[in-house]
């Protein structure tokens, strides 16, 4: 789900340049922190999931 995220036209050929390499890892970073400040937040304020 991460690859669709950060790469939305689908996964790079291989190999990886290094500014693919770079946005990757950048974007995987960004998701973990936006999941750390969802995880931070008021539990009142998260969805419920089932």
């Amino acid at each position: 789900m991460a690859e669709k995220v950060i790469f939305p036209d689908g996964r790079p050929e291989e190999p990886w340049s290094p500014e693919t390499e770079q946005h990757g890892v950048a974007g995987l970073i960004g998701l973990i922190y936006e999941y750390f400040d969802y995880l931070a937040g008021d539990p009142q304020e998260r969805p419920e999931t089932v």
